[in-house]
C-alpha cells in the first residue's frame, strides 16, 4: 500500500500506509478560513523524485520534495506582477483552481496553475494561466490573447499531429464548449485558445462536454458528455479523431477537477475522471465507476447510501471532500 492523502476544508492529512494506516496533518500548509484544496498532483516520477504539489484556494501552490512530509509555498497570486493591478482586492480574489503537471515533468519541470476570480461581478472576466518551467520555482503568465474563454476544468493530453508526439492543454467552459492551447511559434510557447473540433452528430461539437477532461497515458483524450457517458479519441491539433463512446446507458456525468466561483454554475469539489496505472475511475454524485478496458465498459464499484437532506445552508455549500492516492 502506498502513500495516501485526504483533503477537506480544514487541511491535508497524510497517510503513510494507505488509508488503512495512521495519518498526520500536513502542518506546513497553513489553512485559512474557507481554504479548500483544488489540486493534489504527483510527479510522474514520484517513486524516484518524491515531488508533489498542492493548490489551495486563497493560499496558492505548495511544493514538497519529501513525499508530502513538508511543503513550501511556491506560488501566490499577490506576489505575481502579471496579475492585473488596480486594487489589492483583485489580487486577493484571484486564486488557483487548477494544477496541471506536464506528462514530461520529470525531464522538463513544466507545470501550470489556472486562476479565476471569486464571486464578484466586476471580476468574472479574469482568468489567468501561469506556467513554470523549473518545477515551480518561478512562474510566468501565458498570453491567452484578448477575452480568453473562462474554463471550468483543464487537462493536458498527448497530441500526435504532424507525426510528432507532444502535449496540449484543453479546457471546458460552463456552456460545454471545449478549447485547445498548443505550443506555437519560434518560442514554442502556449498561447491563445482554439475550439476543439469533433463530429458525433451534426452541430454537437459545441456545448457538448460536461466538466471533466482526461488526457490518459494511452494517448487518448476522454471527455464526459452532457447527455451522459464518455467520448474518447486521439487528439491531433484542434481535432479529435477516431471517436468512440461508452457508458451511454449508465447516464453518468463525471464532474471536473476544478472549481468556479459563480453562483448556479456547475461545480465540483472532487476528482471527476482519473486514471491510475491503466485503470479508470469516475465520480458521479454518490457513486464511483471503474473501467478496466480503457473506458470501453464501466462498472459501479462504490455507492454511498442515500440520506435525508441537510439544512438549506449545507445543501448550498457543497462540502464534498477530495481523495487522492499515490502509488
Amino acid at each position: 500500500m502506498g502513500l495516501a492523502f485526504f483533503a477537506d476544508g480544514l487541511g491535508v492529512l497524510r497517510y503513510a500506509d494507505g488509508f488503512n494506516g495512521t495519518n498526520s496533518r500536513v502542518n506546513s500548509v497553513g489553512f485559512l478560513e474557507n481554504s479548500k484544496v483544488h489540486g493534489i498532483r504527483f510527479s510522474p516520477d514520484f517513486e524516484n523524485d518524491d515531488t508533489m504539489f498542492i493548490a489551495v484556494y486563497k493560499l496558492g501552490v505548495f511544493r514538497s520534495y519529501d513525499r508530502g512530509l513538508t511543503f513550501e509555498n511556491v506560488f501566490n497570486a499577490t506576489t505575481q506582477s502579471q496579475v492585473p493591478i488596480g486594487s489589492n482586492l483583485l489580487q486577493l480574489i484571484l486564486s488557483p483552481v487548477q494544477l496541471i503537471l506536464s506528462p514530461d515533468f520529470a525531464s522538463d519541470g513544466v507545470l501550470f496553475t489556472y486562476l479565476t476570480a471569486d464571486a464578484c461581478n466586476q471580476c468574472e472576466q479574469y482568468s489567468l494561466l501561469f506556467i513554470s518551467e523549473n518545477s515551480g520555482s518561478t512562474w510566468a503568465a501565458v498570453d491567452q490573447g484578448e477575452n480568453p474563454p473562462r474554463m471550468l476544468s483543464l487537462a493536458s493530453a498527448i497530441d500526435k499531429s504532424n507525426g510528432v508526439v507532444e502535449y496540449s492543454l484543453l479546457g471546458v467552459q460552463d456552456n460545454g464548449d471545449v478549447w485547445v492551447s498548443r505550443r506555437k511559434g519560434e518560442a514554442n510557447q502556449f498561447g491563445q485558445w482554439e475550439r476543439l473540433s469533433f463530429w458525433v452528430l451534426p452541430g454537437t461539437e459545441e456545448g457538448f462536454c460536461h466538466d471533466s477532461l482526461l488526457g490518459a497515458p494511452n494517448g487518448k483524450l476522454y471527455m464526459s458528455m452532457l447527455a451522459g457517458g464518455i467520448i474518447h479519441g486521439k487528439l491531433k491539433g484542434t481535432k479529435l479523431k477516431g471517436l468512440k463512446t461508452s457508458g451511454l446507458t449508465q447516464r453518468f456525468r463525471f464532474g471536473g477537477t476544478g472549481q468556479t466561483f459563480v453562483e448556479n454554475t456547475r461545480k465540483s469539489w472532487f476528482e471527476g475522471l482519473i486514471e491510475i496505472e491503466g485503470v479508470f475511475f469516475g465520480a458521479f454524485f454518490n457513486e464511483i465507476w471503474m473501467s478496466l478496458d480503457n473506458g470501453l465498459t464501466w462498472t459501479s464499484i462504490y455507492k454511498l447510501a442515500s440520506r435525508e437532506p441537510r439544512s438549506g445552508g449545507c445543501q448550498k455549500k457543497n462540502m464534498c471532500s477530495r481523495l487522492v492516492e499515490a502509488s
